[in-house]
């Protein structure tokens, strides 16, 4: 995905960032490109790392929309940038196909399956539970019960995030038993 945006004029750069800060964005008006300083912190969590410089990107898109002046972030702007990572990671076709080759329904949702296939998009489980949400390929009572049980795993686990069991394949097997 690095190459993608690089060839296009994006630079990236992993830097140690000051604080708590994981990503930063600069605009070269000279240049016309975009450098995006990535925390050598996200390495150890891909998920976030990717998302992180998707929003970044989303963060670029806006500015380019403002005429390249600053612009306030807002809840509307946070929401479109984390809407554009989340939409970028998991493209609808792409999680359709994936549910549908399963024939998962709506209320047919197990943990354990949202899961295995977070992985297989390599974003968070509440990215993709809310994607799910988005898609309306889970139910809301699935969909909340989920949430509330990523959020305490998040918690608990000092924001780590949760993975399948190793018991099952790693397989279209491994989903349809975890489907069960």
């Amino acid at each position: 995905m690095r190459i993608l945006f690089e060839t296009h004029g994006v630079r990236i750069l992993e830097v140690a960032l000051p604080g708590n800060m994981e990503t930063v964005t600069f605009y070269n008006p000279v240049r016309r490109n975009f450098t995006i300083f990535l925390s050598p912190s996200l390495i150890h969590k891909p998920w976030r790392r990717d998302f992180a410089f998707l929003s970044e990107i989303g963060r670029a898109f806006l500015f380019a929309d403002n005429h390249y002046t600053t612009y306030r972030e807002s809840d509307r702007s946070r929401r479109f940038t984390h809407h554009f990572s989340a939409a970028f990671l998991q493209p609808e076709q792409a999680v359709r196909a994936a549910v549908y080759s399963l024939r998962v329904q709506p209320n047919d949702w197990t943990y354990e399956l949202l899961l295995r296939l977070k992985n297989r998009f390599g974003v968070s489980a509440e990215t993709f539970n809310i994607r799910l949400k988005e898609l309306c390929l889970i139910s809301h009572k699935k969909h909340n019960i989920f949430a509330k049980t990523i959020k305490d795993y998040y918690v608990a686990n000092n924001y780590d995030e949760p993975q399948p069991s190793s018991k099952l394949p790693q397989n279209r097997i491994g989903d349809l038993l975890a489907l069960n």
